[in-house]
């Protein structure tokens, strides 16, 4: 989405940040976010399981200077440019120019379509129309362009779109839409050191605590518009001002719509390019009404203390740091026995470590405390599937989906059942409806090449496979199974990489070194073959199929004692 070398690879020279706005995201559990105090709050984002690897936003002084790097390279030899903080909000707010009679009238034209009086509805008018009419393209090579907003527009007029070029023009002209029926906004500079640099464009909504802020229900208008359950935005933890994200990124579904992730990277740096004007809040539409939590939920009754220990395990979780995640939930449950969250993270810890015993008692827990969360009910069926009571598992996963028609885990947890009892079709099904929902979630693509690897129908297995690693090449078990697939297609030199792959990822999977003695048998690297199947035998001595491969190479060594025994443990184990 963002891979491109930008204007926006950020050094500083002097100076620094006056402030700094932390990174929140709001769902049904954060309304009670007002009375924290700003210690409370930094923590809080900190230990956010969605917030890994987003760091606070800064403002600059003026007098700073930054160094961008250019496409191309420009005319300095590092092939970068120097520009002053202060020259560059001038620049851009020159750019913005809500009061040019073009940009003013597309603002007007897209929010009149939803009366009210500075609404949330009138943002999102302009975002969406936005977003879904741009046409993305670069800056030339060695040139720093920022268009001027009414430029966009007239780039847009000619090619019938609203406008077209890189995200900083994109930002301009969101900023000068927004602003130009009343709102207040503010571009951010992003640096990510392996994909390059960013910008986008937030708009301010009010304070958190303030006796007239319609913060919470923007929050809540959001999540019921877009079907979304999490609302990414900044929070001051001084003035307690929030700014919501007006970014093009996708959400855990694939949506795009206001408040949706942060990009990732190291600094984030915010340029308040009209910051001497009064904020203006923003509202929600007259006669919304927000959801309300229901009776049984116990979502939003926890202590600041379980809050915060509790998102410190979801952080850990997400790090893979199990046992530290564990201990952190346990904190939680210990301090608020009746906090749902707490034991659902709880749950996840204990299935991470293989202790499904516990992790279904946590789970049932969560379920006891508030019956409609679809996660913990995820959870059980995740349990009970390595517990080996599969039909439970499948009533509890169904259970997760009856809650939640838009979550994919428990229908990859339904497509793994299915493998276990044969019914591939059916797992095929389940993995599609995963991918429906999510098709950039890689589990489900994993699943499916599994399936269709039973069904021998190796070509669409491999392909499969090939996009679960294209969503994410540290998947090891799809590496394993790529192997497996080009295994039967006959490429062995090609399923012997994949194989050496997955045990570089992961070197205690029996399978994959199964695969990698097979492949080195099929060159007549036999000895070696030897060598892979004894790690493998070592790993699972009870694995049938590597004794049967065992006994089929030391045959080609002329080892025939030895290969009979291996052939003997076979019929043994089958």
């Amino acid at each position: 989405m963002f891979h491109r070398a930008l204007w926006l690879y950020i050094f500083f020279l002097m100076g620094s940040a006056a402030a700094a706005d932390v990174p929140f995201v709001f769902d049904a559990r954060t309304s009670e976010m007002a009375g924290y105090t700003p210690a409370q709050l930094e923590q809080a984002s900190v230990a956010s399981l969605d917030l890994v690897g987003i760091p606070s936003v800064s403002i600059p002084s003026d007098n700073e200077s930054l160094y961008f790097p250019i496409t191309g390279g420009g005319d300095s030899p590092e092939g970068k440019i120097e520009k002053n903080v202060g020259e560059l909000k001038k620049a851009l707010n020159s750019r913005v120019e809500p009061d040019n009679p073009i940009v003013h009238r597309e603002a007007l034209s897209l929010a009149a379509q939803n009366p009210g009086d500075y609404t949330i509805e009138q943002v999102s008018a302009i975002y969406s129309y936005l977003k879904e009419n741009w046409r993305y393209v670069r800056d030339p090579r060695g040139v720093d362009y920022l268009n001027y907003a009414n430029e966009t527009l007239a780039i847009g007029t000619d090619t019938k779109c609203v406008g077209a070029g890189d995200c900083d023009d994109f930002a301009i002209l969101m900023s000068a839409l927004v602003e130009s029926v009343g709102g207040t906004t503010r571009i951010i500079l992003a640096r990510n050191i392996s994909s390059g640099g960013h910008a986008y464009a937030e708009v301010y909504l009010g304070q958190l605590n303030a006796p007239d802020s319609h913060v919470y229900d923007i929050f809540d208008w959001l999540m019921q518009k877009f079907k979304t359950d999490k609302i990414f935005a900044h929070i001051d933890t001084e003035t307690n001002d929030v700014w919501l994200n007006l970014d093009w990124g996708k959400d855990g579904l694939g949506n795009v719509h206001p408040g949706g992730p942060f990009y990732q990277g190291d600094i984030h740096y915010v340029l308040c390019i009209r910051d001497l004007l009064r904020k203006t809040p923003l509202k929600v539409p007259e006669g919304f009404e927000p959801n309300k939590p229901p009776v049984s939920s116990n979502l939003r009754t926890s202590s600041k203390e379980a809050y915060a220990l509790n998102q410190k395990a979801s952080a850990l979780y997400k790090l893979g740091r199990n046992e530290e995640a564990l201990e952190a939930s346990e904190k939680a449950v210990e301090i608020d026995p009746n906090y749902a969250v707490a034991w659902v993270n709880n749950a996840a810890a204990l299935l991470k470590l293989k202790r499904y015993d516990e992790a279904l008692q946590a789970s049932e827990k969560a379920i006891e405390l508030d019956p409609n969360y679809a996660i913990a009910w995820n959870n059980k069926a995740a349990a009970l599937h390595n517990l080996g009571r599969n039909d439970e598992a499948l009533d509890a996963s169904e259970k997760a989906i009856e809650l939640d028609a838009n979550f994919a885990n428990p229908w990859v947890n339904i497509a793994d059942i299915l493998i276990e009892l044969k019914r591939y079709d059916e797992s095929i099904q389940a993995s599609e409806k995963a991918i429906g929902i999510d098709p950039n979630y890689a589990s489900p693509w994993n699943n499916k090449a599994v399936a269709l690897l039973r069904l021998k129908r190796n070509n669409e297995s491999l392909q499969a496979s090939e996009k679960a690693l294209e969503i994410d090449p540290g998947f090891a078990l799809a590496w394993v199974n790529k192997a497996a697939a080009l295994l039967n297609l006959g490429r062995y030199e090609d399923s012997l990489q994949a194989s050496e792959k997955s045990i570089e990822l992961d070197s205690k999977n029996a399978i994959a070194w199964n695969n990698k003695g097979y492949a080195l048998y099929k060159q007549g690297k036999f000895d070696e073959a030897v060598q892979a199947y004894n790690k493998c035998i070592e790993l699972d001595p009870k694995y049938e199929k590597v004794w049967n491969n065992m006994g089929t190479v030391l045959l080609a060594l002329n080892r025939g004692d030895e290969a009979d025994a291996a052939f003997a443990r076979a019929g043994e184990l089958s």
